[in-house]
Parts: C-alpha cells; sequence; structure tokens
C-alpha cells in the first residue's frame, strides 16, 4: 500500500464495500435506478483505491477509468471482461443517473450488482498482492464473503444493446489551434482556444492519446484529465 494515499485507500474501499451493500438494499426494494448507481460507485471507489496503491490520483471519473485499462486491463493484470464491466457500470449508471424518461431495467440492475462485486473482489485479489497486512485485513473485513449471482460477464453484444448509443464518434484530428470531428455523419470544427485551454495548449501526442466514452457521450484526454461532453461541443 502507498504510505502517501494509506487512508485515502483505506476510505474507498470502505466506500465500495458500502455501496455494494446499498446497491443490494436498493434493488431489493425495486429502486432499480438507485441500485445500478450504486453498484458502479462501488466500482469506481474499488478502482480509485487500486489507482491510489499505485500512488495515481485522478480528479474524474473518465480518467479513473481509463487508467485502470491502461495500467491494468492492457497489462494483462484485469481480464478484459472485468474491464469492459466497469465501462458498462458506467454506461449504465448514466440511465439510472440522468436518463430522463429511460429507466434501468431489473434484469440490468441485477446484472450491474453482480458486476460490480466481480469486479470489487479483482481489486481485492490485485491489492492483496501488495502484501501489506493492514490492506488485507481491510479488504477482507469489508468485502462480501459471498457472491451475490453468478452471472457472466457483460460482453461487447450486450454492452452494446444494452445502453443506447448518444453519437457516433468516427474521427478526430488537430490542425493548429482546431479540432476536426466527425461525427453522427457530420463534420465539426472547434476552436481549442474556445472549447478547452488545456487542448489548446497541448502537444500533439497529448491530443491524440484521447479516449471516446463507449455510448458516445464524451472524450477524454487522459494525459491532460481533461474532457469534454459531446452534447456541450454540440450545443444540444
Amino acid at each position: 500500500m502507498t504510505t502517501d494515499f494509506a487512508e485515502e485507500i483505506k476510505a474507498n474501499i470502505e466506500r465500495a464495500a458500502e455501496s455494494l451493500r446499498a446497491a443490494k438494499l436498493q434493488l431489493d426494494e425495486v429502486f432499480f435506478d438507485f441500485a445500478a448507481s450504486r453498484a458502479y460507485y462501488a466500482a469506481f471507489y474499488a478502482a480509485t483505491a487500486l489507482l491510489l496503491n499505485e500512488g495515481l490520483e485522478y480528479g474524474k471519473h473518465s480518467g479513473v477509468i481509463a487508467s485502470v485499462h491502461q495500467r491494468f486491463v492492457k497489462e494483462g493484470k484485469i481480464e478484459k471482461t472485468v474491464g469492459r464491466d466497469l465501462n458498462w457500470l458506467f454506461e449504465l449508471r448514466s440511465v439510472g443517473d440522468y436518463g430522463e424518461t429511460r429507466h434501468v431495467p431489473e434484469e440490468d440492475a441485477a446484472k450491474a450488482l453482480a458486476a460490480a462485486e466481480r469486479f470489487c473482489r479483482v481489486v481485492w485479489e490485485l491489492l492483496a498482492r501488495s502484501h501489506n497486512d493492514a490492506a488485507q485485513e481491510l479488504l477482507r473485513r469489508v468485502l462480501p464473503r459471498e457472491p451475490v449471482a453468478c452471472l457472466e460477464p457483460i460482453d461487447a453484444q450486450d454492452e452494446g444493446e444494452q445502453v443506447k448509443k448518444r453519437h457516433d464518434v468516427k474521427a478526430i484530428a488537430f490542425e493548429g489551434e482546431r479540432m476536426f470531428l466527425s461525427i453522427d455523419g457530420n463534420e465539426q470544427v472547434f476552436d481549442l482556444r474556445t472549447i478547452s485551454p488545456k487542448l489548446a495548449r497541448a502537444g500533439a501526442k497529448e491530443r491524440e492519446n484521447f479516449v471516446v466514452s463507449p455510448s458516445g457521450y464524451g472524450i477524454h484526454w487522459p494525459a491532460l484529465d481533461e474532457d469534454l461532453s459531446i452534447d456541450g461541443l454540440l450545443g444540444i
């Protein structure tokens, strides 16, 4: 465990466990939107603890998710199916919290709880390998002893079916202080000085290192810890 973040790691592990319990309660009480949201936050807090254990701190959810994929999924430390679980939970949470007329169905809420516990257990295993007795004891105490349910990991096809894609981003390119965005069959041009001072100041390597949300809600630049809402860019 990184001593600089020891208390933060402990707090996030405890929040992950509390969120799992809250998700189960919300699911039992038929509050499916809130159950899905709490399930996502359980995974988010676990992911945050994992990154803090590596000495990494991020201010945004998209930064945490992108870093988990870059440092753990791509390195083979976390299975790709578990990484997709985290993405799916994030997208489902947007329906639960901001879906307006859309709601999370019971089946998806149950899958979200199982996916969150699966992700937390993977994080437990990784943190336990730090050989820190205090961390291992805390993890054993706060995480549930039995799995919530035996469900298959969310696969790419299910993910696409369960959360409708908001925007279809085909390409992003830069030239000088302009960003060119090919989206929803149209070409858009934006002045970086207006939409993002960070991108305006960034070099080509930082600009080209971006992640588009699977649902097409936004774009994240990990090296800059910068996020842009596509709806915001389009004035929707």
